[in-house]
């Protein structure tokens, strides 16, 4: 972000930093990265931590991990291990509904306002 401030590992904090820490608070999103981290972006003569992970609740921002990778990138920039303590669960809907048997059946099960319902008779059912 170039916006240097203390709450993310700069010594001080930059107009731009003041601007971003206050849109940060003002959206009510959490910041992930670790003050003492090692440098987000480094290379000879220049270090910094210009890379954010902002997420959106605080229970996230709780179970959340950041840290700042120590291998070699093919940028000045470093590679940041994020893990979301998040679970997912999904939910399966059975439903089964048999096919028509004629074309009438198929068009009444289709109708906008079906004045009838009528029961097919499979194969092998008893009428």
């Amino acid at each position: 972000m170039n916006a240097p401030s203390t709450l993310w590992g700069y010594s001080k904090n930059s107009p731009r930093g003041n601007i971003m820490e206050n849109s940060i608070s003002g959206l009510n999103l959490h910041l992930l990265n670790e003050k003492n981290s090692e440098p987000t972006f480094q290379r000879r003569n220049a270090k910094g931590w210009p890379d954010l992970t902002l997420v959106k609740g605080l229970k996230l921002a709780r179970t959340a991990s950041w840290k700042v990778r120590d291998e070699l990138s093919s940028s000045d920039h470093k590679y940041i291990h994020i893990q979301l303590g998040i679970s997912v669960q999904t939910q399966i809907q059975n439903c089964i509904r048999r096919p028509p048997k004629t074309l009438d059946a198929l068009q009444e099960r289709n109708s906008p306002n079906p004045t009838t319902i009528t029961r097919l008779q499979h194969k092998g059912e008893a009428g």
